[in-house]
This record gives C-alpha cells, structure tokens and sequence, in this order.
C-alpha cells in the first residue's frame, strides 16, 4: 500500500470520526412519535394501495365476464 493511499484513509476515517460527534440523537418520547408517524404512514399508504388494488380487481373481473 502506498504512502498516499494510507494518507487518504486515514483522513477519510478522521471525517467519519468528526462527522459521527456532529449526530444528535432524539431523546425516547421524540423517537415514540417519530415511529408512530412512520408506522401510521405505512398502514394507511397500505389501506389506500389495498383499496386501489380491490377497485381494479373487481373491474377486470367484470370486464372478464362480459
């Protein structure tokens, strides 16, 4: 390994090193409503596709038995 590609990584796992003292990590009632968001998001974007996917089916069958 060269001397340059040495340097590189260390300065590259440096940044990394300042970059992990920059996160702030939420606190536990911050994270309960940020995942609550997240899991309500998903069950109703679930919901809405479902009933999308149920409307189609049942068109497609009625055009079937035409």
């Amino acid at each position: 390994m060269s001397e340059a590609t040495a340097t590189r990584k260390k300065s590259f796992f440096k940044a990394i090193k300042g970059e992990f003292k920059n996160i702030v990590w939420p606190n536990f009632s911050t994270l309960m409503k940020q995942s609550g968001t997240v899991i309500s998001v998903a069950l109703a974007l679930g919901l809405v596709i479902y009933l999308i996917d149920t409307f189609y089916s049942f068109i497609v069958v009625q055009l079937l038995s035409l």
